[in-house]
């Protein structure tokens, strides 16, 4: 869902893949232009379809095998496929379609987080209203119910981001991880930051705002 925030903020035509349907009209209102139920029997058919010959590039954020090389199979000439979603235990050895790859010079590249020197780019896509992280929180709880978020996420999927917050002033962990933790160069501008900070708890009446140290 961030994925689909920061490529509609670039003007990209985007296509979501998903087998919940919470998921996918989530999607819809994050701005993709179509959603495909991930049960259908040929997602890269279904992709290509709805692009016009193939996406230019795809991402699958999940990590799973069918994902993977649906990714690679939905993409035309040229494409690019970005695998961001971890591939653990045997779908870390897993087969790529290098026939594909090959016959239509595709590239393929791994993700494994963002640069710190990319945050700012980022952040101001934040202030300037473009993407809105305060949409991906479903809710706010203790730290100590984290346990049974995470079960919750693993087991029932489909579910948005819950965020962990702790003592007497929610959203303490929220502001200070996401902001504070940031390269200075990241809040050359106050204001800027102050907008940042007020969008990623918009609508919060459970969230505390505290100062934050230059």
């Amino acid at each position: 869902l961030s994925a689909i925030q920061i490529a509609v903020a670039h003007g990209a035509r985007v296509v979501a893949v998903d087998v919940s349907p919470a998921a996918l009209e989530a999607a819809q209102r994050f701005g993709a232009d179509v959603v495909i139920d991930g049960r259908t029997d040929d997602i890269a058919a279904a992709v290509v379809a709805a692009t016009g010959g193939g996406a230019h590039l795809s991402i699958d954020a999940l990590g799973s095998i069918p994902t993977m090389r649906a990714s690679v199979q939905c993409l035309r000439v040229l494409g690019r496929h970005v695998q961001v979603g971890l591939m653990l235990e045997d779908a870390a050895d897993t087969a790529v379609p290098m026939g594909r790859v090959i016959a239509r010079e595709l590239e393929l590249l791994g993700s494994h987080g963002m640069p710190a020197t990319d945050y700012p780019a980022m952040l101001e896509l934040v202030a300037a209203g473009r993407v809105h992280p305060a949409a991906l929180v479903s809710r706010v709880i203790p730290l100590g119910e984290a346990g049974a978020a995470i079960a919750a996420i693993v087991f029932r999927p489909g579910q948005l981001l819950a965020v962990l917050v702790s003592g007497d002033h929610p959203g303490l962990i929220l502001t200070q991880v996401i902001l504070v933790l940031l390269p200075d160069r990241a809040f050359q501008d106050r204001d800027r930051r102050e907008v940042v900070r007020r969008e990623l708890v918009r609508g919060r009446s459970d969230v505390v705002i505290e100062p934050t140290p230059d």
